[in-house]
């Protein structure tokens, strides 16, 4: 309104934390005096440091793959390769920081009783399986509808890539809930240098694959991604009491509904329907009609022991929530 053009944008960033800093030296008052406690900088340049070289090496690894593609296949492929990425990546962040932000203070403040930070870890690990495996079978199957859907029939070169990135879904999520882990024990040079292995991991990966094209390097990638599920598995199975066989039983509930989700996709194209959204919104309903089903029958079976109590916390936070009111 007053002719600054992009400046204004400049001025109100600077003016929201301007106003941000006065309102917090108002309401939390400190002593500002300037001291300096050396244990407690210790204490935080040593973990910050450690932290500071695995957030380095996850963004590098999170970039490197585009790096290569844009490098050596042309922004064309780049294109397709964003897109498929991005539809992988989207779901994985989203439930993964939810997972994360609740199960990190959790770990944190429970860090030193074994027990509970196993069941703790135990719980995530099911929930993710048990949400991200029939998503990603979901994806995978239904991958040229979702594009179609999405971006239209001019994209359905990205779908192989899609399908590919699509199995990684659940080690790409899974991966986050041994990383609250880690940073919650305080482990974070042990989680560096496996964080460093993963970026080497990707772009190596990816620089192999790009001679097979996008396909090629959705393979790397997939194969980097499992390599950094693997490592921080075995990082977080240092300080919890639980064997690879218990891990493994963790993700039984997902594996089962990722077959159900299979059933469910194949009975509609064994009908032959054409339409792709009618497509992709019968599955669901067919996939959760069974679930539903099966649940009845045989609760425990199905969702397990870990599910049944996430259930019964969110049915019991959603009573407390109704008497508060």
């Amino acid at each position: 309104m007053v002719g600054l053009g992009y400046w204004a944008l400049v001025y109100a960033v600077l003016g929201q934390n301007i106003t941000k800093t006065i309102l917090l030296f108002t309401f939390e008052r400190h002593n500002m005096k300037p001291q300096i406690h050396w244990d407690s900088v210790k204490e935080l340049l040593f973990f910050g440091g450690g932290f500071t070289i695995a957030r380095l090496s996850n963004q590098f690894a999170l970039q490197a793959d585009n790096l290569v593609v844009g490098r050596w296949l042309g922004s064309y492929s780049l294109g397709l390769y964003g897109r498929a990425y991005q539809l992988m990546i989207m779901p994985a962040n989203l439930f993964g920081q939810v997972m994360d932000k609740v199960l990190f203070p959790a770990m944190a403040r429970i860090q030193k009783e074994q027990n509970q930070l196993s069941l703790a870890y135990r719980i995530g690990i099911t929930a993710v399986s048990f949400v991200t495996i029939p998503v990603g079978i979901f994806i995978c199957l239904l991958s040229r509808d979702i594009v179609i859907i999405l971006f239209g029939k001019d994209w359905l070169s990205l779908v192989p890539a899609l399908q590919v990135l699509a199995v990684g879904l659940v080690f790409r999520t899974s991966y986050k809930i041994s990383d609250s882990l880690v940073r919650a024990t305080g482990a974070v040079y042990r989680r560096a240098w496996r964080q460093i292995i993963y970026a080497l991991a990707v772009f190596s990966g990816a620089w192999i694959g790009q001679h097979w094209g996008i396909i090629g390097v959705s393979y790397g990638v997939l194969f980097a991604i499992i390599i950094n599920y693997c490592l921080m598995t075995h990082l977080s199975m240092q300080f919890i009491n639980l064997s690879v066989k218990d891990i493994l039983q963790s993700h039984v509930p997902g594996l089962l509904l990722g077959m159900l989700a299979v059933i469910s996709v194949w009975l509609i194209d064994w009908i032959s329907i054409e339409v792709s959204i009618l497509r992709i919104f019968l599955s669901g309903i067919l996939f959760i009609t069974i679930v539903s089903i099966l649940i009845r029958i045989n609760t425990g079976r199905i969702l397990g022991k870990e599910m049944i109590w996430i259930m019964d916390q969110v049915v019991d936070m959603i009573k407390s929530r109704r008497l508060k009111k």
